[in-house]
């Protein structure tokens, strides 16, 4: 079998309109049939929203204050781009780049995400990038609130593994289902949603920290 993000076995990312339900949870947001990208394209854009995106990760209570830092620092990362978009969740030392992708290139199965169709395979731990701001994380505590940042929309997570694999998702249904980090996985996609930073969403959360993904 082909390595995961080869050519000839592509990483297929879980799309936008795949279910969030902290957002739904918290916000109403994607509750009725037409999902929350819908929902989203319906809002009013600021026309001023340079901060925007901090401020929705600020308001909204349910949010821990480990997973806040976490949020601002993959948002620093990703939308300065200051780094690629594939990291590692455990330390560097204990995962090898070469059982994914190849010759250092992940190749992604469609272009509606990612426009080139590929992502550089950089070596980096955001285990290690979190522990060096002083966010105190271990692996299964990075996953848990990757999980939830993913599950309020912030962010989009797709585990690189044979589980996203277009053979292995082949008629699944994303809008019904959530698709969450394995407690298990060792590397990972993430993109932002850009949403965030466009629409305002600071009065919309209701909040509930008991929800949990443990």
């Amino acid at each position: 079998m082909e390595k995961v993000g080869s050519q000839g076995n592509p990483l297929k990312l879980v799309p936008d309109v795949s279910r969030r339900l902290l957002l739904e949870i918290t916000t109403g947001i994607g509750v009725d049939d037409d999902g929350p990208v819908t929902v989203f394209s319906r809002m009013k854009e600021r026309k001023q929203s340079f901060d925007l995106y901090i401020k929705n990760l600020m308001r909204n209570s349910a949010l821990s204050a480990i997973e806040l830092r976490l949020g601002y620092l993959l948002f620093d990362l990703l939308d300065n781009e200051f780094s690629d978009a594939v990291f590692l969740l455990v330390e560097n030392s204990r995962y090898r780049m070469s059982k994914v992708g190849d010759d250092g290139i992940l190749y992604l199965h469609d272009k509606r995400q990612v426009s080139s169709g590929v992502e550089i395979l950089e070596k980096q731990s955001l285990l290690e990038l979190s522990q060096n701001a002083n966010i105190d994380l271990d692996s299964k505590s990075l996953i848990n609130s990757l999980n939830r940042l993913h599950s309020f929309f912030y962010i989009t997570c797709t585990e690189v593994s044979e589980a996203n694999t277009p053979e292995s998702r082949r008629g699944y249904n994303y809008e019904a289902n959530e698709v969450l980090l394995s407690d298990t996985a060792e590397i990972t996609h993430i993109r932002l949603n850009q949403r965030f930073a466009k629409y305002d969403l600071t009065k919309k959360w209701v909040g509930s920290k008991n929800y949990n993904y443990a």
